[in-house]
């Protein structure tokens, strides 16, 4: 990709020289440049940047299975992402969805059927290790709902025993408890196609040979087999955790300075007895459809059809993500629609477009797969001889002739590899690039982000889209998160991208322009104040849902039905708010702050829905309530602090793994990276603590005991309780005139340590959520523009810090803009009505 070319990048070294004292200004200026330099030279030509997305192998699973069932199983983009797959396989056999973690069995059974349909033959060592792998995850029958739908397409499952998903749902009336909008944005995209498939069933078998009837598991042996590594525990009775993680005050530890907040929705669907009658109602719909009781049937078609076309305009594929865009495929040739249809054609061409294409060096490959194949000599030598399992003995013969550098296993050892990416992030990495650039200095008017301002307000969303049925009177504004995806909007893109518009300089082109940037800014406004929900929170691209009973439908197994307030987003839409001149007292923020001091955890954290995990979401709620007043002696936001610097890593920077998510004692457990180590060190300013005298309130230390090491991590005890007698003693709080923050430098040290030549950083561990529990994924531009955001901060902490500041007196971290506010926004007029 253009933007991750080096040979535009300056190169320099920044590893000598280096020293345990405060970071000089001199190095961490000199960082900031670099950073700076790296950044604008990864700009578009037309001024946009778009870092690329990488998600887990279901993507190029996924992708084959399509290309299967539209008759191409012959094309050469199988054999690239099939050796691309084979890349991704544990040394124990399955396949992680994110680096570092344990075998999941959606994603190995896939990732196994698509390397026997590239050829590779079942007995080959690292087959054998995938298919005991899947059995011992419980095979087949442990999948999730979409991997079971995808398997009966293929012919390897029986479709009476995939959940049911009837086309009837878009016909139900909105004034139900459950209609098609009370599911999340991105669920209705992939359900409504879905829906289409499952009613007309389609069936595109494979050959004999590559039949996957061995990744069968008997319900005794599903029973009693033990999984041979770690694997997620179970969700939590009621959903909650399985959607996303204790957002609702229910899920929390008791904590006393908390009062109880019961809502009639949380109650109804935290019973487990609704999950029983869904299935029921599942077993009915099925038994409706075998006697062919569908009277609704060619309507509901006609309108899932007419759902899909409309949301095709003015956009880069349905929802212009991978999922939706690969049932709408599956859905209009189920329709009948031919395979080069301009529809599907179009639909397929954007598929495409997702694909990168790595060239992969035949020694370096076979080196790859040699690794893995090669985990004990004597196994290998065993597993040459070993017979194929009873009805794949002719796997391996009907691919005889597999051209050159093809081996025994099948593999082909030579050419490129495949990937995919889920979406492209354009509108987020330019906004977010934007605000690294500005906030670090950058002049608001030079010709870089004068281009990007540009290029965002060209993509502002003018038309009336999903997000209206539940926001009825609110005017069209704000923006989505890829190039082209006008129905979706998101508040998170939305708030971020009025923040890169914020500061005041950014307003000094001609009247005509600036007169432009300031109405979309007032619209942007104007929006996101209509999405704020009744809670006083956000969440990412609807109102009001949050119907936790919907969580129990069967296929509603991705774990992310819902669209519910998250303190992420809502601390990210009140900082934009805040920069763009509202007063901290207005009805609207002083909602969402009551919102996320309710949903502050015990130990102090906040859950990160879209970041992982609690670091993230601890960072952006800290920087929305700074920015609010003078925060930093309210023990809630010590608490924050506390537990921020209680995780920080031997190695002085910060790491969580998205295992936190299946495991709340994992949190803020990880190994260090850049963006994570930028997230916590922006969240430890926002609470008062940096260098000399920073700060409304008193700096934070951390104990003088050596950090913790990642796996053993404690939390530090409050400065109301005494510490226990096991642990080190507690943070200490000293006055504003105490040296810097000794996690302060050594977290800044490391970011300069880590930095690399060319003024960029690299994170290896993913640090990015799409599902909790079920796809994460890893923004390649996130270790650049949040470090830089980190370092800008901190120089500029550290340059006020020399200055006097009157004791007490809060210390203004960015300039409000000046735009007037566009309220009431609930009284416009509005044309247009979504189906």
């Amino acid at each position: 990709m253009g933007v991750m070319d080096t040979s535009a990048n300056r190169q320099r070294s920044i590893a000598s020289n280096r020293t345990p004292l405060r970071p000089a200004p001199v190095r961490t200026l000199q960082a900031i440049e670099d950073a700076q330099a790296w950044l604008l030279a990864a700009q578009e030509p037309d001024g946009h940047w778009c870092g690329e997305l990488e998600g887990d192998t279901i993507l190029e699973t996924e992708y084959v299975l399509l290309l299967h069932f539209l008759g191409r199983l012959d094309d050469p983009r199988v054999a690239k992402a099939a050796r691309y797959v084979r890349r991704k396989q544990l040394p124990a056999g399955g396949w992680a969805i994110y680096p570092g973690g344990p075998p999941e069995v959606s994603a190995s059974v896939k990732a196994y059927f698509v390397l026997k349909l590239a050829g590779d033959a079942p007995g080959a060592p690292h087959m054998q290790r995938a298919r005991l792998t899947i059995q011992e995850l419980g095979g087949i029958e442990a999948c999730n709902s979409f991997t079971k739908i995808y398997l009966a397409i293929c012919g390897q499952y029986d479709w009476w025993r995939c959940p049911a998903v009837p086309p009837e749902m878009v016909l139900l009336p909105r004034w139900l408890y459950f209609n098609l909008y009370e599911m999340s944005s991105w669920s209705r995209g992939i359900v409504v196609p879905l829906s289409i498939v499952w009613a007309l069933r389609p069936v595109r078998p494979v050959a004999p040979e590559h039949a996957i009837d061995e990744l069968r598991t008997s319900r005794r042996s599903r029973r009693s087999r033990r999984p041979a590594g770690p694997l997620p525990p179970p969700a939590v009775s009621g959903g909650m955790r399985a959607v996303g993680g204790p957002r609702r005050t229910r899920d929390l530890p008791p904590d006393p300075a908390r009062p109880a907040v019961r809502r009639l929705p949380s109650l109804i669907g935290s019973s487990p007895a609704w999950r029983v009658c869904f299935r029921l109602l599942d077993r009915a719909l099925k038994a409706g459809e075998r006697l062919r009781l569908t009277p609704f049937r060619r309507r509901a078609l006609a309108r899932a059809e007419a759902w899909i076309l409309e949301r095709l305009e003015d956009s880069d594929g349905l929802g212009a993500i991978f999922p939706p865009i690969v049932n709408t495929i599956f859905a209009l040739r189920c329709l009948g629609y031919a395979q080069d249809h301009p529809l599907v054609r179009a639909q397929v061409h954007e598929l495409e477009r997702l694909e990168i294409e790595e060239i992969v060096d035949a020694i370096d490959a076979i080196d790859a797969i040699d690794a893995i194949d090669a985990i004990d000599e004597h196994e290998e030598i065993a597993a040459i001889g070993a017979p194929a399992p009873a009805g794949e003995a002719s796997a391996a013969g009907a691919h005889g002739a597999r051209g050159p550098g093809a081996d025994r296993s099948g593999a082909d050892r030579s050419g490129a590899a495949l990937r995919l990416q889920p979406c492209f992030s354009a509108i987020w990495d330019t906004a977010l690039a934007m605000h690294a650039l500005s906030d670090s200095g950058v002049d608001p008017g030079h010709p870089a982000l004068a281009a990007a301002r540009d290029w965002l307000l060209e993509r502002e969303v003018r038309r009336i889209g999903d997000w209206s049925v539940k926001a009825p009177g609110i005017a069209p504004g704000g923006w989505c998160f890829e190039y082209r995806n006008a129905f979706y909007p998101d508040c998170d893109d939305t708030a971020e991208v009025l923040t890169a518009f914020s500061p005041p300089a950014a307003r000094t082109g001609s009247g005509a322009a600036a007169g432009r940037e300031e109405a979309a800014v007032r619209r942007g406004i104007a929006w996101l104040l209509g999405m704020q929900n009744d809670d006083g929170g956000w969440g990412a691209f609807d109102r009001g849902c949050d119907k936790e009973i919907l969580t129990h439908v069967p296929f509603a197994d991705h774990n992310a039905l819902l669209d519910p307030s998250t303190a992420d987003v809502t601390g990210r839409a009140v900082f934009a708010l805040r920069r763009l001149g509202m007063p901290a007292d207005a009805p609207e923020l002083a909602r969402a702050v009551a919102f996320l001091r309710r949903q502050q955890e015990s130990d102090g954290s906040w859950y990160g829905r879209w970041g992982c995990n609690y670091v993230y979401g601890t960072w952006l709620v800290l920087s929305a309530l700074a920015s609010c007043g003078d925060v930093a002696r309210e023990p809630w936001c010590r608490r924050a602090a506390e537990w921020l610097l209680s995780r920080q890593n031997p190695d002085g920077g910060w790491g969580e793994s998205p295992r936190s998510y299946d495991d709340p004692s994992q949190k803020g457990i990880g190994p260090s990276t850049a963006a994570q180590t930028a997230w916590a060190l922006m969240g430890l300013f926002a609470a008062g603590a940096g260098p000399t005298g920073v700060g409304p309130g008193p700096a934070l230390a951390t104990a003088p005991a050596a950090a913790p090491s990642p796996a053993t991590h404690t939390h530090l005890a409050t400065a109301a309780a005494p510490a226990p007698a096991t642990l080190p003693a507690p943070a200490t709080l000293p006055t504003p005139s105490t040296p810097e923050t000794p996690a302060i430098t050594r977290g800044v040290e490391y970011l300069l340590r880590t930095q690399l030549e060319d003024g960029s950083w690299r994170d290896e561990p993913w640090t990015a959520t799409g599902f909790p529990r079920v796809f994460y994924l890893q923004y390649h531009l996130y270790a650049v523009y949040f470090p830089l955001l980190a370092l800008a901060e901190y120089h500029a902490l550290a340059l006020r810090a020399e200055e006097p500041q009157p004791r007490g007196e809060a210390v203004a971290t960015s300039t409000l803009h000046a735009y007037p506010l566009a309220v009431p926004v609930r009284t416009a007029a509005v044309e247009g009505v979504v189906r």
